[in-house]
């Protein structure tokens, strides 16, 4: 049979996304199943991602090519999507493998498997975890719990890799670990972590309009911030502005030959692309800085006191380390290096002894 090349659906932005989850849905009425196409626009795989579960849908298979990803969904309606498997009892070893078996594919969001002994092999191990691979759906959480002594944690996160999940990582804590019981997290990849994965990114930029340089370089920090393992090459006639940009890989007016992942462009009729990138998990190996209402209160408070508000943008002198004439070199030379933004306007923050007195995160926080 002729293979029927699958409908193509936009998600360049929320409105495109919004507008094609009903033709989705539409599709369901007559089949359990619907297979389809999406552009491989990584910015919005999230948010596609996040838009699919909000419907009620599980993303049952995923397939990419060099243009698109192709995706096959059902409702997830009809299925348990929490599971919990209990394998404290060697003896019932082909009882639970055969529970296991006779779940579905990808019709479980979360799936546990509680209380591995140390008396299951590395062979019988390995049958839990591929079963559990097959079963979830893409995204979806997988979670163990070992109370035995036998098998190390680095052990147990090879073999749940083997089996072909991501993000694996202890989710213990060093109490549990010395009463030989580890648990574990892990997921099946899903299209939020296809976004994320390592890409060569070209920024492409051509603005008429000065100010709206500023957001590019708001939005080059977003980018970095949520796709931390894409590599950002930028181009642009105004490259000079971004020169000094810390998260910039490249930064020329010259085109580059080289092959890329993803091609970003902006220029004057184009929306910037909204980066709403969320603080990293409590439980991920590299947090980030997680500031409290304290802190946030501090910082206005030490804004509101200079006349600055919130969104002004303005430079910070620290008069403790600096004479006037220096600090007037320094304006000078602000003034030359950043044409953009002195037109735009902004206003010279000189800070004294209360900004010293303020804590290391304040100061971090404010600095950002």
């Amino acid at each position: 049979m002729e293979n029927i090349k699958p409908k193509i659906f936009n998600i360049f932005g929320e409105k495109a996304i919004n507008e094609s989850l009903p033709l989705i849905m539409k599709k369901l009425e007559s089949s359990d199943f619907f297979k389809f196409a999406i552009p491989k626009d990584y910015i919005f795989l999230p948010l596609f991602e996040e838009k699919i579960n909000q419907t009620g849908l599980l993303i049952c298979a995923l397939e990419e090519s060099s243009d698109y990803i192709e995706i096959c969904v059902k409702k997830s309606d009809d299925f348990n999507l929490d599971t919990v498997i209990n394998l404290k009892d060697k003896k019932n070893f082909n009882e639970s493998i055969g529970v296991l078996k006779n779940i579905p594919d990808s019709s479980v969001r979360t799936l546990l498997l509680k209380d591995i002994t140390d008396d299951y092999t590395y062979e019988e191990l390995e049958k839990f975890f591929s079963e559990a691979f097959r079963i979830l759906s893409y995204g979806s959480s997988f979670y163990i719990e070992y109370i035995g002594t036998a098998v190390s944690e680095y052990l147990l996160k090879g073999y749940i890799e083997y089996a072909g999940f991501i993000n694996v990582f202890p989710i213990a804590s060093a109490g549990e670990y010395e009463q030989g019981k580890i648990k574990i997290y892990s997921k099946k990849t899903g299209l939020i972590d296809i976004s994320k994965q390592p890409k060569k990114v070209l920024i492409n930029i051509d603005l008429k309009q000065p100010e709206k340089l500023l957001e590019s370089t708001i939005l080059i920090r977003d980018l970095h911030n949520k796709y931390n393992n894409w590599d950002l090459y930028l181009v642009s006639d105004d490259w000079k502005f971004f020169d000094e940009n810390i998260y910039l890989k490249y930064c020329s007016a010259d085109p580059l030959s080289e092959n890329f992942d993803y091609v970003i462009y902006i220029d004057d009729f184009n929306p910037f692309p909204v980066i709403d990138y969320e603080f990293k998990s409590l439980n991920g190996r590299k947090p980030d800085l997680f500031y409290s209402q304290e802190n946030l209160a501090s910082v206005r408070a030490f804004l509101d006191k200079h006349g600055i508000a919130g969104d002004d943008f303005f430079l910070i002198i620290d008069a403790a380390f600096i004479d006037i004439k220096s600090r007037e070199n320094i304006l000078e030379k602000f003034k030359t290096d950043f044409p953009y933004i002195v037109k735009i306007g902004f206003k010279t923050l000189v800070a004294g002894e209360d900004f010293n007195d303020l804590t290391l995160k304040d100061k971090a926080l404010l600095l950002q």
